[in-house]
């Protein structure tokens, strides 16, 4: 009989391989389709999802570079008005010279009629 005696070593393993041994033969548990189904749906809606993130990416990327040409538009385009005002006003102001002188001129002109 001692020949049939097992070291405490390999009666640990033998319970320990036993129930994986079990386990591992036996059929998959009745939801386990269900289950798997529903993990392949999300994995599909995952990556649509990451297309869809992807899309989007591209189209802020390509807003941003639209909005800094933009301003870079409207930099230019509000210095154009300004230097256009400031040369506006300059005429303005030739014009109202322009007039007091023809007006001055006008008074001279019939102030010196008149002493005639």
């Amino acid at each position: 009989m001692n020949r049939f005696r097992m070291k405490p070593f390999h009666k640990t393993l033998i319970l320990l391989a036993a129930p994986m041994g079990l386990g591992l033969s036996m059929p998959s548990c009745p939801g386990q389709d269900a289950i798997q189904q529903q993990m392949d749906s999300i994995q599909a809606k995952g990556i649509e999802s990451e297309k869809k993130v992807q899309a989007l990416s591209a189209q802020v990327a390509s807003m941003d570079k639209d909005l800094t040409e933009a301003r870079t538009l409207l930099a230019q385009v509000s210095q154009t008005v300004l230097e256009q005002k400031a040369t506006l006003e300059q005429m303005s102001a030739g014009m109202k010279d322009l007039s007091e002188k023809v007006e001055r001129s006008g008074k001279t002109a019939a102030g010196g009629k008149k002493k005639k």
